[in-house]
């Protein structure tokens, strides 16, 4: 199957991978060539997620981005940015329960991310980024279309 296949209006496309070493010239070409409807579904995170919903939005395109928030002390909650259109808004996800740590929210930023798109595309370096590696598996395990690309 290919991405493009039996699309339907606002395709919400995961694009997610490495924080260093991703080819991001290659993730700048395709999300270029997205169909306009797409809408971005990300992490946030410096790399491979901040170079798609920058080229997207610079386009623009609709992006939602889950991204952990520390609230407190020993509290992190997923901080939801809806960006793009006429109503961009951020706000704090209410769906999952808060953790005590910035690598709870992250595992839970992962799940959201595999829950809520249709399709996943993940950009690597060599040797794989372990959230990126796990969103995939996560979207995988739901069911959602995958596809990978690594860097040399």
């Amino acid at each position: 199957m290919s991405l493009r296949e039996g699309t339907t209006l606002s395709l919400r496309l995961a694009v997610v991978g490495s924080r260093q070493g991703a080819d991001l010239e290659h993730v700048r070409s395709f999300v270029l060539e997205l169909p306009r409807d797409t809408i971005i579904v990300s992490g946030g995170a410096a790399g491979v997620d901040q170079t798609a919903e920058q080229t997207w939005l610079s386009q623009g395109g609709k992006v939602l981005s889950f991204r952990p928030k520390q609230l407190a002390d020993e509290e992190f909650a997923i901080e939801v940015w809806e960006l793009g259109g006429d109503r961009p808004r951020v706000y704090i996800h209410e769906g999952y329960p808060t953790g005590a740590t910035w690598k709870d929210a992250a595992f839970l930023r992962d799940i959201l991310i595999a829950e809520t798109c249709d399709r996943l595309v993940a950009f690597y370096k060599r040797g794989r980024s372990w959230g990126a590696g796990f969103t995939q598996g996560w979207a995988h395990d739901m069911d959602r279309p995958t596809f990978a690309f690594e860097a040399a």
